[in-house]
């Protein structure tokens, strides 16, 4: 039976469901096992491995191998329990000979492979696993998403860039892989696409304790190139000349969102508007932006996969929703009370964001 696991990722503070994948061919020194078939040993330990009892239900899938050196999916969950205790040299061997054995694990335990590579600071092992499980499994994302937060780790952003893009590519609703892009874009230099990124993690996950962070991060994004003056209410505004374009040409569009937040800051002097007009209102104002902004014909990914997004939700006249629903999670007075008086609207918003199909121009392979 296939099953779904959660893995701790080593940063980001998120969780990974594991699914399993093919793999490469079976050690022909071993018999082969139905990829069907699975002991009730199996399933009993991963009732104990869920309950934390570890011990218990490696002992469990002992009693499965006993049966058949070969059952891959005792290997997995064997694997999976001792990561689980903080044991990763024997994940590790376990994991590796559950490779050899085959029958459609090898992006599972590949990810097994790399999480305990990277938790024991080998974080070079970790990206050469994730590499193997992709030579194996190409459109597992998550082997994508893990390698990005790896590259992160060490501060290699174009690599990290390029590895969240493609597990988006393949996941388009993965909220993490547009967290960690937005945090790669933010550090790279890419104010835009960061904005992008952050937003469209906040329409798959709202109200959560990331959610706060990722507000934070929205608020720091819209704020970078104004900075307060001598005088109180005075604004100096600076646009950066030599903008990074290989995402997509957001300069017009980043300056428009500058001078838009510059007088925003006024109107929050002058205190001509209440805190969640400006708050919301600007939020609204920047999706405005967005969606009449931007050249979906750039080569860029942030461009192409973002912007359509963000036009759609203009088009359909749910931008002003979308900015109270994302800000579900802040301490903005006047939030919750107007998600609940909009309730329809609310409802209209999450069947837009729940549909199957991306909406029209996001790339996908």
């Amino acid at each position: 039976m296939t099953r779904s696991k959660t893995l701790s990722a080593v940063t980001l503070g998120v969780s990974l469901a594991v699914r399993a994948a093919a793999s490469p061919a079976g050690d022909p020194a071993l018999p082969p096992a139905p990829p069907t078939a699975e002991s009730p040993h199996v399933g009993a330990g991963v009732l104990l491995h869920d309950q934390g009892d570890y011990d218990g239900a490696i002992r469990e899938y002992q009693k499965a191998l006993d049966e058949n050196p070969a059952d891959v999916v005792a290997l997995y969950e064997m694997a999976f329990s001792y990561l689980a205790k903080k044991d990763c040299p024997q994940a590790i061997a376990v994991a590796e000979k559950g490779l050899k054995v085959g029958h459609g694990y090898a992006a599972s335990l590949y990810l097994v492979i790399g999480g305990c590579r990277d938790d024991l600071g080998d974080p070079k092992g970790a990206i050469a696993a994730y590499e193997a499980g992709i030579a194996a499994e190409p459109t597992t994302a998550l082997l994508h998403f893990n390698l990005g937060v790896t590259y992160s780790k060490l501060r290699d952003w174009r690599q990290a860039r390029l590895a969240y893009e493609k597990a988006l590519f393949l996941d388009p609703a993965h909220a993490s892989s547009h967290l960690g892009l937005a945090e790669v874009y933010e550090k790279d230099g890419y104010k835009v696409p960061a904005l992008l990124a952050l937003l469209r993690f906040l329409s798959l996950e709202p109200a959560s304790e990331r959610s706060r962070g990722a507000l934070a991060s929205v608020d720091r994004v819209f704020h970078a190139g104004v900075t307060p003056g001598e005088k109180p209410g005075d604004l100096t505004v600076t646009i950066d000349s030599k903008a990074k374009t290989d995402e997509g040409d957001f300069g017009p569009l980043e300056t428009g969102m500058l001078l838009a937040q510059a007088a925003q800051n006024a109107e929050q002097f002058e205190k001509t508007k209440s805190e969640p007009e400006l708050t919301v209102g600007r939020l609204e104002s920047q999706i405005g932006m967005l969606a009449e902004g931007g050249d979906l014909k750039t080569p860029g990914f942030a461009a192409r996969h973002y912007l359509p997004f963000f036009r759609q939700l203009q088009q359909k006249g749910l931008a002003r929703t979308f900015s109270y629903y994302v800000y579900q999670s802040s301490e903005v007075p006047g939030v919750s009370r107007w998600l609940a008086e909009h309730s329809k609207q609310v409802d209209d918003l999450k069947r837009w964001l729940a549909a199957p199909a991306a909406p029209a121009g996001m790339i996908r392979y």
